[in-house]
């Protein structure tokens, strides 16, 4: 019998090629939405922060004067430039929102965590910054 001939060889292939295409849209899915969190806002504010892009980091706050997120904009960037590792460790959430705890680790290994406000804004529910607020908390 030839194996193009073997029904439990053809359903065997069929089984594979499923599993296949599902793991592909999973994959797919979830690189799709991984732009789309609070941790994606964070991480795309303090990116364009740490490249002086301060147009671009302003754009992803809500509630903030330019001169709040240029005060930050620039302790991120000093912070790049000691080569200092960002991490969101922790997320709570709130009534407008969450906040996200970020451990900023040190190359001599020092690790200094910060609080950030982040709330979900309009009708597409979009994540920003609230640097407003942020500093508002680390005053307290």
């Amino acid at each position: 019998m030839r194996d193009g001939a073997n029904p439990a060889r053809r359903t065997k292939i069929g089984s594979v090629v499923a599993a296949l295409l599902l793991a592909a849209l999973s994959l797919g899915t979830f690189a799709m939405l991984q732009g789309m969190g609070p941790e994606s806002a964070l991480r795309r504010f303090h990116q364009h922060a740490a490249n002086g892009q301060f147009d671009q980091a302003f754009g992803l706050t809500t509630g903030s004067s330019p001169e709040q997120v240029a005060y930050v904009a620039e302790s991120i960037g000093r912070y790049a430039r000691a080569r200092v590792q960002f991490q969101v460790s922790e997320k709570v959430p709130t009534r407008t929102g969450m906040i996200v705890r970020v451990d900023y680790t040190f190359p001599n290994g020092l690790i200094v965590p910060a609080y950030w406000v982040l709330e979900n804004v309009g009708k597409s529910a979009t994540w920003r910054v609230n640097v407003a607020r942020t500093l508002e908390m680390r005053m307290r």
